[in-house]
Formats: C-alpha cells, structure tokens, sequence
C-alpha cells in the first residue's frame, strides 16, 4: 500500500507546473510549495513525525523530480509555519479527479 501512494505521489508532482504566483516580491523561493507538501506526505508514509525529518529528506535527498535543496532546517520550519494548504488540496483533487 505504502508503495502505490509513493507511485502515485511521484506521478501526481511531476504532472504539476511550478506555481510562480505565489511570490510577489523578492527573491525567489527556492523551496517549493510541492516539494514541501510531498516531503511531508513521504514522512507520514514513514511514520516520521518531525519537522527536521521534513527538512533532512529535502535537504538530503530530493523528493521525487526534485533534486536536494540546500536549505536551512529554519526555512522548512518557516514556510510550515506560513504555507497555506493550497497545493496540498491540489495534490488531493488531483487523486479524486482520477478516480472518476
């Protein structure tokens, strides 16, 4: 089971385009949304409960079709913090829109 939903995790990202509206002003994010929600997902799948398991995962070793990001544990704790669910209802209607 475990297994499927990873399969079906990595297929769901990589048919999804980058969300660039999202940043308004300054740099850009180098984290993005769907690599964050993916990370968290993969946690739960393996029964990691912890913000620094969301952060070693993307730091180092990738989710998916994203490579490592080399980021700080604080901008994991911070885009958590600040993140709206957004990508993760699209990830979600995603499954369900295929089940139909």
């Amino acid at each position: 089971m475990v297994g499927e939903v990873a399969v079906f995790l990595e297929e769901a990202i990589t048919q999804f385009e980058p969300d660039h509206s999202a940043q308004t002003r300054g740099r850009p994010r180098i984290l993005p949304s769907l690599c964050l929600w993916a990370a968290m997902l993969v946690c739960m799948l393996d029964r990691q409960t912890s913000q620094m398991a969301i952060w070693r995962i993307i730091h180092d070793y990738g989710v998916f079709a994203y490579s490592a990001i080399g980021i700080n544990d604080q901008t994991v704790y911070k885009r958590l913090e600040a993140e709206d669910e957004a990508p993760l209802q699209k990830l979600f209607f995603h499954k369900s829109s295929r089940e139909e």
